[in-house]
Protein backbone atom coordinates (compact mmCIF):
# COMPACT_ATOMS: atom_id res chain seq x y z
CA UNK A 1 0.00 0.00 0.00
CA UNK A 2 2.85 2.14 0.72
CA UNK A 3 4.34 1.78 -2.41
CA UNK A 4 0.88 2.69 -4.20
CA UNK A 5 1.11 5.80 -2.26
CA UNK A 6 -0.94 5.67 0.43
CA UNK A 7 -0.35 7.89 3.41
CA UNK A 8 1.30 6.27 6.35
CA UNK A 9 -1.53 7.56 9.29
CA UNK A 10 -4.02 5.79 6.15
CA UNK A 11 -2.57 2.93 6.35
CA UNK A 12 -2.05 2.43 10.37
CA UNK A 13 -5.74 3.64 10.03
CA UNK A 14 -6.44 0.81 8.09
CA UNK A 15 -4.78 -1.76 10.07
CA UNK A 16 -6.21 -0.58 13.34
CA UNK A 17 -2.70 0.05 15.02
CA UNK A 18 -2.40 2.49 17.83
CA UNK A 19 0.64 3.94 16.71
CA UNK A 20 3.02 4.66 13.95
CA UNK A 21 5.77 2.16 15.15
CA UNK A 22 3.30 -0.37 15.31
CA UNK A 23 2.38 0.14 11.12
CA UNK A 24 6.18 0.83 10.68
CA UNK A 25 6.89 -3.40 11.89
CA UNK A 26 4.58 -4.73 9.02
CA UNK A 27 5.60 -1.53 6.35
CA UNK A 28 9.26 -1.69 4.35
CA UNK A 29 9.90 1.82 3.63
CA UNK A 30 13.07 1.72 1.38
CA UNK A 31 15.08 4.71 0.54
CA UNK A 32 13.88 4.88 -3.07
CA UNK A 33 10.01 4.97 -1.20
CA UNK A 34 11.74 8.42 1.12
CA UNK A 35 13.90 9.81 -1.67
CA UNK A 36 10.27 9.67 -4.16
CA UNK A 37 8.18 11.21 -1.45
CA UNK A 38 10.60 14.52 -0.24
CA UNK A 39 10.76 14.74 -4.01
CA UNK A 40 7.16 15.04 -4.43
CA UNK A 41 6.47 17.25 -1.66
CA UNK A 42 9.42 19.52 -2.41
CA UNK A 43 7.72 19.87 -5.50
CA UNK A 44 4.41 20.67 -4.02
CA UNK A 45 5.85 22.89 -1.96
CA UNK A 46 7.84 24.76 -4.59
CA UNK A 47 4.78 25.40 -6.54
CA UNK A 48 2.67 27.14 -3.69
CA UNK A 49 5.30 30.12 -3.43
CA UNK A 50 6.65 32.76 -5.63
CA UNK A 51 10.39 33.06 -4.48
CA UNK A 52 10.83 36.96 -5.49
CA UNK A 53 14.39 38.26 -6.95
CA UNK A 54 16.46 40.37 -5.15
CA UNK A 55 17.14 43.63 -7.35
CA UNK A 56 20.90 44.13 -6.27
CA UNK A 57 23.63 41.77 -8.32
CA UNK A 58 25.79 39.59 -6.17
CA UNK A 59 29.23 41.46 -5.74
CA UNK A 60 32.19 40.66 -8.23
CA UNK A 61 35.84 41.44 -7.31
CA UNK A 62 35.83 44.32 -10.25
CA UNK A 63 33.55 45.87 -7.82
CA UNK A 64 35.60 46.01 -5.12
CA UNK A 65 37.90 49.03 -6.14
CA UNK A 66 38.78 51.83 -3.78
CA UNK A 67 35.46 52.97 -3.65
CA UNK A 68 33.32 50.43 -1.63
CA UNK A 69 34.46 47.73 0.70
CA UNK A 70 33.23 44.44 0.69
CA UNK A 71 32.01 45.05 3.67
CA UNK A 72 29.53 47.90 2.55
CA UNK A 73 28.62 45.80 -0.65
CA UNK A 74 27.60 43.16 1.79
CA UNK A 75 25.61 45.71 4.03
CA UNK A 76 24.10 46.69 1.42
CA UNK A 77 22.73 43.63 0.14
CA UNK A 78 21.58 42.62 3.70
CA UNK A 79 19.45 45.90 4.12
CA UNK A 80 18.54 45.39 0.74
CA UNK A 81 17.02 41.98 0.71
CA UNK A 82 15.57 43.03 4.02
CA UNK A 83 13.98 45.68 2.34
CA UNK A 84 12.51 43.77 -0.05
CA UNK A 85 11.26 40.77 1.81
CA UNK A 86 9.35 43.32 3.89
CA UNK A 87 7.60 44.74 0.42
CA UNK A 88 6.90 41.18 -0.39
CA UNK A 89 5.50 40.16 3.16
CA UNK A 90 3.17 43.27 2.85
CA UNK A 91 2.13 42.84 -0.67
CA UNK A 92 1.51 38.99 -0.77
CA UNK A 93 1.86 37.21 2.28
CA UNK A 94 -1.44 35.60 3.51
CA UNK A 95 -2.32 36.82 7.35
CA UNK A 96 -1.09 34.49 10.08
CA UNK A 97 2.16 32.34 10.10
CA UNK A 98 3.76 33.27 7.05
CA UNK A 99 3.15 36.33 7.50
CA UNK A 100 4.79 35.55 11.15
CA UNK A 101 7.57 34.07 9.80
CA UNK A 102 8.61 36.88 6.92
CA UNK A 103 8.27 39.37 9.47
CA UNK A 104 10.63 37.53 11.53
CA UNK A 105 12.97 36.54 8.82
CA UNK A 106 13.35 40.59 8.05
CA UNK A 107 14.21 40.72 11.46
CA UNK A 108 16.93 38.63 11.38
CA UNK A 109 18.59 40.33 8.24
CA UNK A 110 17.87 43.88 10.04
CA UNK A 111 19.69 42.48 12.80
CA UNK A 112 22.80 40.10 11.05
CA UNK A 113 23.22 43.66 9.02
CA UNK A 114 23.80 45.15 12.48
CA UNK A 115 25.55 42.75 13.98
CA UNK A 116 27.83 42.59 10.74
CA UNK A 117 28.26 46.31 10.44
CA UNK A 118 29.56 46.84 14.18
CA UNK A 119 32.09 43.59 13.89
CA UNK A 120 35.65 44.70 13.56
CA UNK A 121 37.39 43.32 9.79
Amino acid sequence: MLCAEMRLPVLMKLLGHRTIGMTLRYAEVTGADVQRAYAEALTRVRGRYEIPTLPLPLPSASRLDGNSSGKELVLKQLRTAAGALEGFRRDHASKGRPKKFLGRLVERLRRLASEFDAADS
